[in-house]
């Protein structure tokens, strides 16, 4: 999973990948007229991507973030990789 995420904690971009290469890229625009199915105001998820991270115990390594309790990796990308990647699963 590739998140964009703002200086609020926002993710206003998400981009799925899965292991046979496919995926499935959405950002909240796909939710206008629907907005009260967001997971957040002005975001696809609940509350500040940031402050969840952190409140995961997150502590940082070469690779990323990793948390030791919920077995999760961390690895932030520039916004060229994220735009490529977005780019490649986005359906128009």
């Amino acid at each position: 999973m590739f998140y964009e995420v703002d200086g609020a904690g926002d993710v206003p971009r998400i981009v799925d990948v899965f292991r046979d290469g496919s995926g499935m890229a959405q950002c909240v625009g796909d939710y206008i007229g629907r907005e009260n199915d967001l997971p957040g105001v002005d975001s696809l998820v609940e509350g500040s991507f940031l402050e969840a991270t952190r409140e995961m115990r997150a502590v940082m390594s070469p690779g990323g973030i990793e948390d030791c309790g919920e077995r999760i990796t961390l690895v932030q990308t520039d916004a060229e990789m994220f735009e490529e990647v977005w780019l490649r699963h986005r359906k128009r």
